[in-house]
């Protein structure tokens, strides 16, 4: 899928008249294989730069930080904005438990219920497992709630947000 930091980094190639591997060497990787790992899952919008990785991206192509973070920003709204569209479309609820790190399965409550009954159930089974958990609803709010099966916490898919350093950078698009 062409995203804009693709376009962005395809350009800049050829402005230069690099190739992948010295576009990689110019980011700074000491280890080629994981710099042509992550600009590949750039250039195929499968993945998205965090951590240094948008200042390496800014210093291979001679931009400023803050237009490249802006053009990741965009296409993380851009990929925010198509769940939310297809979460729209499946109007079952679902509850997210935490069994332990990294381990987070996701139950489909029974289809047809309104949200009164899936925050009900959301908290029973909160209570039965004690674990935390979050019920997604299908217009994109988040229930949090504790091992006790109290609701700590309601939001709603927020904006992309990215810390580069000591910098945060939030992306608001109408």
């Amino acid at each position: 899928m062409e995203t804009n930091l693709s376009k962005l980094i395809r350009q800049s190639l050829k402005r230069q008249g690099l190739s992948r591997a010295d576009f990689v060497k110019k980011m700074g990787y000491q280890n080629l294989s994981k710099g042509h790992q992550r600009l590949t899952g750039w250039l195929a919008g499968v993945a998205s730069p965090t951590g240094d990785q948008p200042q390496r991206i800014a210093d291979a192509t001679g931009l400023k930080l803050e237009k490249v973070a802006q053009v990741i920003l965009e296409d993380l709204n851009i990929c925010r904005t198509v769940r939310l569209e297809r979460r729209a479309l499946d109007r079952n609820f679902y509850l997210v438990i935490r069994m332990m790190a990294a381990v987070y399965p996701r139950q489909a409550l029974p289809r047809g219920i309104d949200e009164a009954t899936a925050l009900t159930l959301a908290r029973a089974r909160a209570s039965t497992y004690k674990r935390r958990c979050c019920l997604n609803t299908p217009d994109g709010t988040n229930y949090w709630i504790d091992g006790d099966g109290d609701v700590y916490r309601v939001d709603r898919d927020p904006p992309p947000s990215m810390r580069i350093g000591k910098k945060l950078f939030n992306l608001n698009i109408s």
